[in-house]
């Protein structure tokens, strides 16, 4: 048998047209697939100021300056996430505060974060995760944040698409192109917020530091964090089918819930009243003891699967910055599986992966 990715992309639109375009306009660098990227985007998202970057890590990186991050200030992250949303943070000079999830879908625990703020001091900023797609309390942490005047950014790496009762709920939020998210620009982040003064800042920062309005001028140290046209061209190309992608990946959901229900050594998982996840990587969790053996079976079935991000808090890179009284990220780690969730993903390829699992777990 084939082996079954963990979360390949699919080209089902125009990807070879765009990127071909793009190629030989002379421009593959900077030309206008940028601006039309941005442009679509922002009307996906409903928010009215969309800046395109190299990378998703680029635009955490510029978002945090954008809102103050340097050396002082503490930035409160969930423990339970990919490396990058820290190290954005160490970029800037910042320190990284970690917060533990709650136990029933996996996010920054609002509780926590209002203990963890007792702790820190001022100054600080407010970084939520939605972790595997899955949307984050957004409301109330933004309210948390509001309310303590302190500024809010949302990590939307692996969220796109995902909404709450039916609205993308777009603030301040960053997002990933990367090769295994749910659309892909073969890499490549954006930045999107509501605010034009921060819009331009971000411009300014992705762009060498350039003022607008006088290019030969250069108004502050900046970055080459710009989008080559050649990505924008994928990735506009791949936003087109964004409803078809979500709607694949929800049927896959269902698939794999159908298949799993009744399987007692599985949890599976769980979703927020009134949210809409966009399903990025359907993870169950499966009995700790277990782990290491299902592992194994998957790999000699020629099936990809992966245990889930590592505790910040127990990272040799982020050692210096202690977590406090983490309990749920960890109990997360020790026992999540994720499960090859691309919208490409057969019934058949489905089936293979339930059989392991139900094999493995004496349940079928």
């Amino acid at each position: 048998d084939a082996v079954i990715p963990l979360h390949r992309p699919v080209t089902w639109g125009r990807e070879v047209e765009y990127v071909t375009e793009a190629l030989r306009s002379g421009q593959p660098a900077s030309g206008p697939f940028v601006e039309r990227f941005e442009q679509a985007l922002a009307a996906r998202l409903r928010c009215p100021h969309v800046v395109a970057v190299s990378s998703g890590t680029a635009a955490l990186h510029l978002a945090l300056l954008a809102v103050g991050a340097q050396p002082g200030v503490k930035v409160l992250v969930p423990d339970l996430t990919f490396a990058a949303t820290a190290n954005a943070v160490r970029h800037c000079g910042a320190e990284p505060v970690f917060v533990d999830i709650e136990p029933e879908y996996w996010q920054m625990d609002p509780a926590r974060v209002r203990d963890r703020l007792g702790r820190v001091g001022w100054p600080y900023i407010l970084l939520p995760v939605e972790l595997l797609g899955h949307p984050c309390q957004r409301e109330t942490l933004r309210g948390i944040a509001e309310a303590n005047g302190a500024p809010y950014l949302e990590d939307r790496a692996e969220s796109l698409g995902a909404e709450v009762d039916g609205d993308p709920g777009i603030s301040f939020a960053c997002f990933s192109f990367n090769g295994n998210k749910v659309i892909t620009a073969g890499g490549g982040g954006a930045v999107a917020t509501r605010e034009p003064e921060l819009a331009s800042m971000l411009r300014m920062l992705r762009d060498q530091g350039k003022d607008p309005h006088d290019p030969g001028r250069h108004r502050l140290v900046g970055y080459n964090y710009r989008m080559p046209d050649m990505m924008a061209a994928l990735g506009l190309a791949q936003l087109k089918n964004l409803d078809l992608i979500l709607y694949a990946k929800e049927k896959s959901a269902s698939y794999y819930t159908e298949g799993l229900t009744g399987l007692d050594a599985v949890e599976l998982p769980k979703v927020a009243p009134g949210v809409k996840p966009n399903w990025w990587l359907y993870t169950v969790l499966v009995p700790e003891e277990a782990l290491g053996r299902l592992l194994k079976a998957f790999e000699e079935a020629k099936i990809e699967v992966r245990r889930m991000f590592r505790p910040l808090s127990s990272l040799q890179a982020f050692e210096n910055f202690p977590g406090g009284a983490i309990v749920q990220s960890h109990r997360i780690y020790r026992r999540a599986l994720c499960l090859p969730s691309g919208a490409g993903l057969s019934y058949a390829d489905q089936n293979r992966v339930i059989e392991v699992l139900r094999r493995e777990l004496k349940g079928g």
